[in-house]
């Protein structure tokens, strides 16, 4: 009876054609899903980040600290993402209708929180961050990877802005007591 079916399933030809293509439909699936998902990070330097930096200039000793611009210099020299310097109006409108992947902001107490390095009770340095997974889960992903990497970029900044400060202090300390 098997051998029955598949006889009378080769000698119609329309038949034929609609189990090929049944067939085929999860392999042209496949075929496109994975074709979107080939190479993610590809293209990560067209990947639309708004940056906004609200931070106010902080005095630490007697130098005044501007973070926030100093990490908006560095990101404008680098072409990792597409980053755009916008305002939070901007941003925000931008994240909702998908122009822009995640938006970044740089607080206002942020060099604030830098200066306080010496202290007893240091504030953390955070950068508020927003993505907006409905827009493109895995461009979310990438972005807050990026995240992370521009905090270790700044932490790495502020310390060593922290050890030229304790050094320069050993200098006047050695020079005062010679």
């Amino acid at each position: 009876m098997l051998k029955q079916e598949w006889k009378s399933l080769f000698h119609n030809k329309i038949l034929l054609l609609v189990v090929i293509v049944i067939a085929l439909i999860p392999a042209i699936y496949a075929g496109l899903f994975l074709a979107s998902m080939w190479d993610p990070y590809g293209n990560v330097d067209k990947l639309p980040v708004a940056i906004v930096n609200e931070d106010e200039p902080a005095e630490y000793g007697d130098t005044t600290l501007t973070v926030g611009d100093q990490l908006v210099d560095n990101l404008k020299e680098n072409d990792s993402l597409a980053f755009n310097f916008v305002d939070a109006d901007v941003a925000k409108e931008g994240l909702k209708n998908g122009t822009y992947y995640m938006v970044i902001t740089i607080p206002k107490n942020f060099s604030a929180n830098a200066a306080t390095v010496m202290d007893d009770q240091p504030e953390k340095m955070i950068l508020n961050y927003e993505t907006n997974p409905g827009t493109n889960y895995i461009a979310s992903k990438m972005s807050e990877t990026a995240m992370k990497s521009m905090e270790n970029s700044v932490r790495e900044k502020v310390t060593t802005v922290y050890a030229k400060v304790m050094f320069d202090s050993i200098r006047e300390a050695g020079d005062g007591m010679a």
